[in-house]
């Protein structure tokens, strides 16, 4: 049997996320963490609803592009497969109950965007949140105060 790049993108990674959503846009390349593959399968049953994946893994050169356009970070969690942004169309996405749906999936890096209706989200070790203003990020203090009340809760 033989397949073509379209029946590899179709291949399914996780129930309702298939390869070609993750994989490089510019080249095909690449793959998701396991760990990001779970997080995001929690997060797609606990939000219930179909998620679009923007961006999952990214090689140097696409990497380099978004940046450029977008001030994304040089050393981004995307090329090592950790990292995916999804459409945040729903104002649910900017809510504090989505913060912790996210935390609960296992997302501790979140970043999110109204502007563009985007939300990033990747399991880094350690958690940080941040809102993007342009091509700059800053901290985004409230969301740290969820994650601190979400692991005091979590942890004791």
């Amino acid at each position: 049997m033989t397949f073509n790049n379209t029946d590899i993108g179709e291949v399914e990674l996780a129930r309702h996320l298939r390869l070609g959503e993750v994989t490089c846009h510019c080249c095909g390349r690449g793959g998701m963490h396991v760990s990001w593959l779970r997080a995001w399968g929690r997060l797609r049953s606990d939000y219930g609803q179909p998620i679009t994946v923007m961006s999952g893994f990214r090689c140097p050169a696409h990497n380099a592009e978004i940046t450029a356009t977008y001030g994304a970070s040089r050393a981004s969690l995307h090329m090592q497969g950790i990292a995916g942004d999804i459409a945040a169309t729903d104002p649910w996405w900017f809510t504090d109950e989505a913060l912790r749906v996210l935390f609960n999936a296992g997302f501790r890096g979140i970043g999110r965007d109204r502007r563009r209706s985007l939300l990033h989200g990747d399991v880094r070790a350690e958690p940080y949140c941040w809102t993007y203003r342009g091509l700059e990020r800053s901290e985004d203090e409230h969301a740290m105060k969820i994650w601190e009340l979400w692991r005091a809760r979590h942890d004791g």
